[in-house]
Formats: C-alpha cells, structure tokens, sequence
C-alpha cells in the first residue's frame, strides 16, 4: 500500500460549520483516503482527538485533572516528518514547564465540556516548578504507523547540580539522586529496586513499623482510607493481626503493595534513588508507584480492583497452583507422561522449579501421579 495520501483540504482552514457539512457530504472520505481523524485535525473534535471511548477510559481510571489537545503542529502538515514535529513539540512543552494553547478547540461540539478530568488548554499555561511534568501522546508515522511516546522532565538535581528540597509530608516531595552505590573509585553504579509480588505476606506484617515511624503510618493510613472505602473492612487489622484472611488473593495483593509502596517512600524520603524499578507480578504496579508514573490513590485502586478481578476469575472456574521440583521441559514430560488433562506449566521460576496449574481435580491427580515418582512438589502452594 502506498503512503503517499491526498489531502482534499486541510481542517485548519475551515469552520466547523464547514467541516460537519463536509463529512456528511463526504460520508466516506475516510475510508477512501486511508485517513485519520487526528492526521487531518479536525476542530470539532473533542480535544483535538479524543473520542468518547478514550474520554470514558480516561475518566475511570484517572481522578486528577489531566490537559489534552493535538500534539502535531497546528501550522501545516508535515506528512511522514509528523512525529518529528510533534515529538519537538513535546519536548520543548517539558523543556520550558508550560502546555500549549489546543487552537482548533470548540466548546460548542466538544465532548470535554462535562468531563471533569481531561480539560483542554485555551490559552498557554505554565506549570508548577517542582511537579514533574509528562507528556503522553499517540502520533502516526509513515503509512499510519503508531508511536505511543512518553515526554518527561529530568530531575531537577541532573539538571542544575544537587540543591537542598525542603521537604513537606502534604505534598511528600521525593529526594532525588542523594543516595547511591558506588564501586571502589566512586563512581556511582546502577541500582535496581525489584518489588515483591503475592506471597510475602505474614502475620503481623508492617505492624512494628507502623507503630514507630510517623511517615510509614501517614501512607498506610490513606491506603487503610482507600481500602476500607471500597471494601468496607480493615486490611491494617488483618495485616496486624493472626488472620488467615490475609493469605486470599483479594486482601493479599493489596497488603503486599502498601506495605512496599509505605517502605519505599520512608526511603526514598532519605535520598534512595534507584535508576530502575522491576517488579514480580502485583509488584509490576508498585514498580509504576515508585518511579512516580502513577500517583497513590490511583495505584492502590487499580490493586483492589486487580484484586477483585482475580478472585472473581478463581470463583468462576476454580483451579490450583503447585510447584515442581524440576525444570521446564522435565515438567512437561511428566504432564504428558501422567496423562492428566486440564493442567499446565504456569511459570519457570528456575532452573530447577515449575509451577504448574489447573483445575482442582487435575492438579490433585497429578500431585498422586508426582508422589508415586517420588517427585518433590511444594504441597503447601496446591
């Protein structure tokens, strides 16, 4: 397919008015021309691009007021050199802390009016000095082929030299870069924060250090707020306590990031400021708490919501998890050999373990079929 296109006009040159007549006298001017709403910018529509799916998307999984608008230039078009431009455009918004004006916004058909979270910026705007700033933006390139790009600030102590930050527990401002690992020259090396996933829960978890450090209950307190607002009962008290609630997916996941996500920020409140953060599994969401991709609330939500998801999976078609003494391809020699249906290698955890999983039944004829081989399984973990 060819990527060249003809463009029969260009919407910065029309009104709205003219737009709408176009379209419905052209009904399939987008089908003909390969073309895309946000390629062609047209005015009326909300934002610059934002259809009413991405507005509902938007709203459920954001609460804080976000700035959206066309990131391509708004003075000609550029074709195949499009996300250059826009890309430059990102990068001198994060470079000089302000959003440009959206030109071609229109109250009088746009989806935005009523939205409380995605708001469109009429006029130039400058930021807040010590917030971060990120840009997120979805730009076509050659053929129509999409480059998702994320734009974000570098920290102020790469920038100009390391200052003092004085720090206030509202707006908890995070120390960066004054902590680090360095060999023997003292060169500073890399660090890599790895965050844990289920089964790091215990009884009691968090307990003494909550009862100690101010700021370690300052954040499991609004994660208590959060938790206790959706679910209607305390997860402190299960943490705190000898319950074996605490082991059900549904509170597990929830325990295991706050506890991570309190920790890291007394730590962080100290300067420890690793390069990368990896997480195993639910801690894959507090890696994103950590290096200030999303913020608190939102990330403990989408935990209990994770959460919820996957006891609701386990009550539908209930199943079991073990784990394997062997490796990968011994495991699944011995599912073969076994002859048992509806179970599977779940996951490598090593060289020498294998979780596998399954419908209850099946697991439990294949841990009779493992015994019987002598094979070493972890019988805690069906």
């Amino acid at each position: 397919m060819s990527t060249q296109r003809k463009t029969d006009f260009v919407a910065d040159n029309l009104s709205d008015r003219e737009v709408h007549d176009f379209l419905e006298q052209n009904p399939d001017f987008f089908e003909r021309h390969n073309a895309l709403l946000g390629t062609l910018r047209l005015p009326h529509i909300a934002g610059g691009t934002v259809s009413l799916v991405e507005k509902q998307v938007a709203e459920e999984c954001f609460d804080h007021e976000m700035y959206c608008g066309n990131s391509k230039t708004q003075f000609g078009y550029f074709r195949a050199a499009n996300p250059a431009v826009a890309l430059a455009k990102l990068m001198l918004m994060v470079k000089n802390n302000k959003i440009l004006p959206n030109h071609h916004y229109s109250e009088e058909h746009s989806t935005l009016n009523d939205s409380k979270v995605l708001k469109t910026a009429k006029e130039m705007i400058t930021l807040e000095q010590n917030k971060p700033v990120r840009f997120a933006s979805n730009v076509n390139g050659i053929g129509g082929n999409h480059l998702h790009v994320i734009a974000s600030a570098l920290p102020k102590s790469l920038v100009a030299g390391r200052t003092k930050i004085a720090a206030t527990r509202a707006e908890k401002v995070r120390l960066r870069d004054f902590s680090y690992s360095s060999d023997k020259q003292g060169n500073k090396l890399r660090m890599v924060a790895l965050l844990s996933g289920q089964g790091a829960q215990r009884s009691g978890m968090m307990k003494e250090l909550y009862e100690k450090d101010a700021q370690i209950k300052s954040t499991m307190d609004q994660g208590e707020k959060i938790f206790q607002a959706k679910r209607g009962y305390s997860l402190l008290d299960m943490m705190f306590k000898d319950n074996p609630d605490l082991n059900l997916t549904q509170n597990t996941q929830p325990a295991i990031f706050l506890s991570s996500a309190a920790i890291f920020d007394r730590l962080h409140s100290e300067g420890f400021s690793p390069d990368y953060f990896i997480g195993h599994s639910v801690g894959e969401y507090t890696a994103l708490y950590c290096n200030g991709m999303i913020g608190f609330d939102d990330a403990m939500s989408l935990i209990i919501k994770r959460a919820d998801l996957m006891k609701e999976a386990g009550d539908e078609i209930p199943g079991k998890i073990m784990v394997v003494f062997k490796n990968e391809k011994e495991v699944e020699s011995l599912i073969r050999e076994s002859f048992v249906s509806d179970i599977y290698v779940a996951n490598k955890n090593s060289e020498k373990q294998t979780a596998v999983s399954g419908a209850e039944e099946g697991i439990a004829k294949f841990c009779e079929f493992l015994q019987d081989k002598e094979v070493v399984i972890d019988i805690e973990r069906s």
